[in-house]
């Protein structure tokens, strides 16, 4: 056989291999991604795909399937690019290398959901997020309980820009009612009243706790009391605050204890799907690790959502 004749037997071969490989793909990929969004969908749980997708034949088959794209993917480059592209001395055998090199490295990319299992799971890390967790944890200290946030714990949410500071009624001159009334009013009567109520009456609970127990130093009196200032909206003088820096006071202070306690942290993972359960309550969290694009699948017996956003919503 002459060297032409065999290069041309050779490169038969690989282009029946290409065309058998994309008639693998086209078969079994619909029914890849049509199972997915099944599950997705809720039709069968996501739970129940996981456990599904661990089976060893499973495993084998997306293997499989992985490399028939490997090998389909590196015909096509090979076609498109090396054979076709006047190459010059060992340019060719180079460019080969580095295809084949890329596409080993993408194959080595982790593309399995990776499983995690809590107690309470809590989206967010403002100040509703850790107090959560704090609260959760002092209430059961055999609770495993996991915060997820966007960026960095204590680096990201609207509690840490606050600057007025926090409406209490503190003042013997002051009270609740007028607290509640101011802020009905505020909300130009279009507020929630309920929430509205557990908002102002709470509100000296918290920040007691706040000072006492989370260790936040807010501005005070001469005699020693919290300092309340001026504020708009507010028909007495009941914001306290840290000088301008009250969110930054609170926020650090509440990181610090979250930091002291056994509470898991999941930093940069973003949520992309609520998981429901066959009864209708929720299974857990997808989310998507930012840092490396890996997916998190976070099973929980209760999910807190304390991610804010009501004005963007």
């Amino acid at each position: 056989m002459t060297a032409l004749a065999h290069r041309q037997s050779v490169l038969w071969i690989a282009a029946l291999v290409h065309r058998l490989s994309g008639l693998a793909l086209a078969i079994f990929l619909p029914f890849h991604f049509l199972t997915l969004g099944l599950a997705i969908e809720g039709e069968t749980s996501l739970e129940n795909f996981l456990h599904w997708s661990d089976q060893p034949l499973v495993k084998l088959a997306e293997s499989g399937l992985v490399f028939v794209l490997m090998v389909h993917m590196l015909g096509g480059v090979r076609v498109l690019l090396i054979e076709n592209l006047d190459w010059h001395d060992r340019q060719k055998e180079l460019a080969t290398v580095a295809a084949a090199s890329c596409w080993r490295a993408c194959c080595d990319a982790r593309m399995d959901v990776e499983r995690l299992q809590t107690d309470i799971l809590i989206l967010g890390s403002g100040g509703a997020g850790l107090f959560a967790a704090l609260h959760a944890l002092k209430a059961d200290p055999d609770l495993e309980v996991t915060i997820v946030t966007k960026g960095l714990l204590g680096k990201c949410g609207c509690t840490r820009m606050v600057q007025g500071g926090y409406n209490v009624a503190l003042n013997p001159g002051d009270s609740v009612e007028r607290h509640f009334m101011d802020t009905i009013e505020g909300g130009k009567w279009l507020s929630h009243q309920e929430l509205a109520w557990t908002l102002v009456s709470t509100a000296v609970e918290r920040v007691r706790e706040l000072e006492n127990e989370i260790g936040c130093f807010f501005d005070r009196n001469p005699d020693g009391t919290l300092h309340g200032k001026a504020f708009a909206g507010q028909s007495f003088d009941r914001t306290v605050h840290k000088g301008d820096l009250t969110g930054i006071e609170i926020i650090n202070r509440l990181m610090e204890q979250v930091w002291a306690r056994p509470i898991r942290r999941l930093e940069e993972h973003r949520a992309v799907a609520l998981i429901p359960a066959r009864d209708g309550m929720l299974a857990g969290v997808l989310m998507i690790d930012i840092r490396t694009g890996a997916f998190r699948f976070v099973a929980a017996q209760a999910v807190l959502l304390a991610t804010g956003g009501g004005p963007t919503m």
